[in-house]
């Protein structure tokens, strides 16, 4: 995919890069290309997970250290962590979005469906995604 051109004109001092992270082994990938972007626009950033129930209750498994992990090398990065609780991760996504109206300079969100048997019919976090943001807020997809 060839990177989005922003002007950095179009990106106001309290407009933020946001990351969506998720508990993929290759999430690292989503922090450095956010990095990159709000680098490039000349904003800060940030990176979003979301806290379900069944993540609540299962703290200090695989996925909740690798999850903490990433959190704690994102701030070692300079960013802003944002836990935002919800029932699923599409409805935290919606959530997100709701909270960081019009302050969200891009949408870094990883993709990683195209091995699953069905993908092209799951309506994955990232094709959500794409539903949200509509046409106001850039998205790149990091391939994992």
């Amino acid at each position: 995919m060839p990177p989005i051109a922003v002007s950095h004109a179009l990106v106001p001092g309290d407009r933020r890069v946001v990351a969506w992270l998720n508990h993929h082994p290759r999430s690292i990938m989503i922090l450095h290309a956010a990095r990159r972007h709000a680098r490039r626009l000349g904003c800060r950033w940030c990176v979003a997970y979301v806290e379900t129930p069944a993540s609540l209750r299962t703290t200090g498994n695989d996925a909740s250290q690798h999850m903490l992990r990433l959190c704690t090398l994102a701030e070692q990065m300079g960013a802003e962590v944002l836990a935002v609780q919800a029932e699923t991760a599409q409805k935290g996504l919606a959530r997100l979005f709701d909270i960081k109206k019009g302050a969200i300079a891009m949408l870094v969100i990883g993709g990683n469906d195209a091995g699953r048997p069905f993908a092209r019919w799951r309506a994955g976090p990232w094709k959500h995604a794409l539903q949200l943001a509509g046409n106001h807020t850039p998205i790149d997809i990091i391939p994992l």
